[in-house]
């Protein structure tokens, strides 16, 4: 952080705690180790790593090594960073390395780095050889690493998310209006016909009404609430009336019907057949 933040006027800072972020018990891969901001408005995560270096390895098996180290912390930053909505001006890749490396192995390094800043130009690669290497780097460190073990779990290209810059637009979206509500287009849709037919009446009162002088077309405002109650009225008038008949008709019905009269006092016989 130290070295990130150099020359620069920070404004405030976060710790690697203050950003963990956890779901469903467990803590998200990609916590960065710091992030600052500076008085621009500029904000910088810093991922730090060391490299798994040591010096027997051929040039090959070192390449492999450091860009496996940088592709592992992009794609675990990428998912940090999706999770967390964060979005930086810089995201570094800060990589310590136990001693000074071969030029070729930097420029082929600053070569892959392009290819990941081409996917998601967000990322950048410091490369650094501490002051006192010995208490960064013990004695026996990356002595166990093998280049053919690390392979079965190593990470690829496709891997790499590309990045276009559509998060923070979204995010701006979803603050004003939701475009793909589309419910809200099928409300619009359903009242189109019923507010043209009420502005077509409306406009024929209003033409009328000016004709004659008493009211101008500005006042047609009223006109739509006063149809829609004069039809909500009339609707509920010849519902009352055709209940009303209904209901006499039925009564009428059951006063013209005959009592059912049963003589229990005369015998009753059955023919058996005889």
């Amino acid at each position: 952080m130290e070295v990130c933040t150099l020359g620069l006027e920070v404004r405030r800072t976060w710790s690697e705690q203050e950003m963990v972020c956890s779901f469903g018990g467990c803590m998200l891969p990609g916590t960065p180790d710091g992030m600052f901001e500076c008085w621009d408005g500029a904000l910088t995560c810093v991922q730090v790593v060391r490299v798994p270096l040591v010096a027997e390895m051929r040039l090959e098996e070192a390449e492999e090594a450091l860009l496996q180290t940088v592709l592992t912390k992009v794609v675990k930053s990428q998912a940090w960073l999706s999770a967390t909505s964060v979005m930086p001006t810089d995201f570094v890749i800060f990589c310590w390395l136990p001693f000074q490396i071969d030029p070729v192995l930097v420029e082929r390094t600053e070569a892959s780095m392009d290819r990941i800043r081409a996917l998601d130009p967000r990322f950048s690669l410091r490369l650094r050889v501490p002051a006192d290497a010995g208490a960064l780097f013990p004695a026996l460190f990356a002595c166990n690493y093998s280049v053919e073990a690390q392979r079965s779990k190593s990470r690829s290209w496709s891997e790499v998310a590309t990045f276009t810059g559509s998060s923070q637009e979204n995010s701006d979206d979803e603050d004003s209006f939701a475009p793909w509500d589309i419910t809200w287009e099928w409300d619009e849709d359903a009242q189109k016909p019923a507010e043209v037919e009420e502005d077509v009446e409306c406009r024929d009162k209003g033409a009328g009404k000016t004709k004659s002088g008493s009211e101008s077309p500005d006042d047609c405002s009223e006109c739509e609430w006063t149809i829609a109650w004069d039809s909500l009225h009339i609707a509920d008038c010849a519902f009352q009336r055709e209940s009303t008949s209904q209901q006499a008709t039925l009564e009428c019905k059951a006063d013209e019907a005959p009592p059912a009269i049963l003589n229990f006092k005369q015998p009753v016989h059955f023919d058996d057949g005889g």
